[in-house]
Formats: structure tokens, sequence, C-alpha cells
């Protein structure tokens, strides 16, 4: 997913979810308790791939 030319991975569907009015979508890390905010009207793009050993 970019964002302002700045890509977002989200490795699993479980690590996004949109607030209740849809406006933002919160992406957690997988690795780490971070998270990001992300601006649903600013996203540019989104690109999917086939899951990989690592994403699983």
């Amino acid at each position: 997913m970019y964002v302002e030319a700045q890509a977002f991975h989200v490795p699993q569907p479980e690590f996004a979810t949109l607030t209740p009015r849809g406006r933002t979508l919160v992406v957690m890390h997988k690795d780490d308790d971070a998270l990001d905010l992300l601006d649903v009207a600013r996203i540019a793009r989104a690109e999917v791939h086939e899951p990989t050993r690592a994403d699983s």
C-alpha cells in the first residue's frame, strides 16, 4: 500500500482494520507493538501479492 510515495506492508489481513467511519486505516506491525495510522483518502495504490513462507 502506498501513501504519498511511502510503502506500508500489511503481511496478513488481520494486521489492518478500518476505523468505524472508514476514514482511517490502522496497520499493525508484525514484529512489535507499533502501528501506522493512514488517511484512507491519501492511499494512492494497493498491491496484492501471493503469500510467501516468510509471511505465513
